[in-house]
């Protein structure tokens, strides 16, 4: 099938550089890079999600942390708005 995409010169004279590199044509390395974009995201062992990371807390000694569900609770609220000032 024939399209028409349109894609930054700088890109397309790397996978130019790259399809010569590796003796290939530009449908072969677009179709294998898109065939492994599409596998890689449907994958979710490759999912682009951060992984969960446990909040680490010091005390004076061990077993005297004292800590409620609401300090949990708004700990995660701060870290969540962190998060959304990040991708925003």
């Amino acid at each position: 099938m024939r399209t028409t995409v349109d894609l930054p010169d700088d890109l397309i004279q790397k996978a130019k550089i790259a399809a010569i590199q590796q003796k290939t044509t530009l449908r072969d390395l677009f179709s294998r890079a898109l065939i492994k974009e599409l596998n890689t995201n449907n994958d979710p062992k490759n999912s682009l999600k951060p992984k969960t990371k446990f909040p680490i807390f010091s005390s004076k000694s061990a077993g005297s942390l004292d800590i409620s569900t609401a300090d949990l609770l708004r700990l995660d609220e701060i870290e969540d708005s962190r998060q959304n000032e990040i991708t925003n």
